[in-house]
């Protein structure tokens, strides 16, 4: 058993940032990549597989992680496969990795209640002149604040184990704004 899985529940992105292969169109089709969202049924397939390898083996993978190429939250069975994964023990643990544009308050009440252990919000910037910039969309930071603010918010709500890391590449950012992202 890998010691690690990569699921990509959606290999499409609500965003095109310019530090990230999958917002580039042009690319992904010179290599044959199509854009999709992964089904319930290649799901099921993927999750028997593991339940199969665990009884006939005795282990899982240490990990799971629900991210690779795009993101995860444009998926709409996100928390039911989340929950397939935990509620049958087929890792020791499940993260994902998602901009936390798409992160309503419903989605983080799904994803807090679905058995995932740790997410990792991807900050692009501090501002939105930069956030604009890299990720060649209108979302505003203070959106993207006001989302992580409202999953912190459920996760003390319903009291969960849920763990939320927030993070930044810094090289682009000036000291002020690394000090805006710490505050």
């Amino acid at each position: 058993m890998p010691l690690s899985i990569l699921i990509d529940p959606s290999n499409k992105c609500n965003f095109k940032c310019t530090l990230c292969p999958t917002g580039d169109k042009e690319l992904l089709k010179s290599v044959g990549r199509t854009e999709e969202i992964m089904s319930i049924k290649t799901f099921k397939k993927i999750a028997k597989d593991l339940l199969d390898w665990r009884e006939s083996t005795g282990s899982i993978p240490k990990q799971i992680g629900f991210y690779k190429d795009g993101e995860p939250l444009l998926n709409e069975h996100l928390r039911e496969f989340i929950s397939t994964i935990s509620r049958n023990n087929l890792s020791h643990r499940t993260y994902l990795t998602s901009n936390g544009a798409l992160l309503t308050k419903q989605k983080s009440i799904d994803l807090a209640m679905s058995g995932l252990t740790e997410i990792r919000i991807s900050v692009e910037h501090v501002t939105d002149k930069g956030y604009s910039t890299i990720t060649q969309t209108k979302v505003p930071y203070r959106k993207i604040l006001e989302n992580i603010r409202c999953l912190w918010k459920v996760k003390q709500d319903l009291d969960s184990k849920l763990h939320i890391h927030v993070k930044t590449i810094s090289d682009i950012l000036t000291n002020e704004e690394k000090d805006q992202f710490l505050a």
